[in-house]
């Protein structure tokens, strides 16, 4: 199943390794530039790994890296690419290494015990068949010296924030269907 061993000793000029977990189809989280500001923060270089249990299609792929590349040419890092079939690099200061794969966060991921900095998802945990085997591989996964989980669940669609027209009829059904919703919650 999951590989055990212990936590990393802190090594100060590795890069921040940051698994999100349910990229999607869309990898809508990088394509909207959610992680843009936090990569100014990071000094040591990125080490960014999306997981999905099946990769976006290639064109997807590329813009997200290519996204990827844009956040962080603030950095003036050299920036190591290989997923699927494409390679971008150029020679400045700080790592980025981007890859996208296939994986199950309910069944385990092939990574040591806790290999990351930081664990996102966006709308995961709703459409996982065992939210406690998913926690439970995220908490595995988190460097428990420091290590952060942030996640987004069930929010509202808003496609004038990224023009997003194939989102159109799940904006209308959320919208006709937020005042029953509120009724029954409250």
């Amino acid at each position: 199943s999951s590989p055990s061993s212990s936590p990393p000793k802190f090594e100060p000029c590795r890069p921040m390794r940051i698994l999100e977990v349910g990229v999607g189809a869309t990898c809508r989280t990088i394509l909207r530039g959610m992680y843009d500001d936090a990569f100014q923060n990071i000094d040591t270089g990125i080490e960014f790994i999306g997981i999905d249990l099946d990769i976006p299609n290639d064109d997807v792929v590329q813009k997200a890296k290519e996204k990827m590349v844009s956040a962080t040419k603030e950095l003036k890092s050299p920036v190591s690419m290989n997923t699927h079939e494409y390679e971008y690099s150029y020679d400045e200061t700080k790592p980025l290494s981007f890859s996208i794969q296939s994986g199950d966060i309910t069944t385990g991921l092939p990574f040591p015990d806790g290999y990351f900095d930081a664990i996102t998802s966006s709308l995961l945990l709703c459409s996982v068949d065992d939210q406690s085997n998913a926690i439970a591989e995220i908490k595995r996964l988190l460097n428990p010296n420091g290590g952060v989980y942030g996640f987004i669940e069930h929010v509202a669609v808003n496609r004038s924030y990224n023009n997003e027209k194939d989102l159109i009829l799940l904006e209308l059904s959320q919208e006709a269907f937020d005042p029953l919703q509120q009724l029954v919650a409250h």
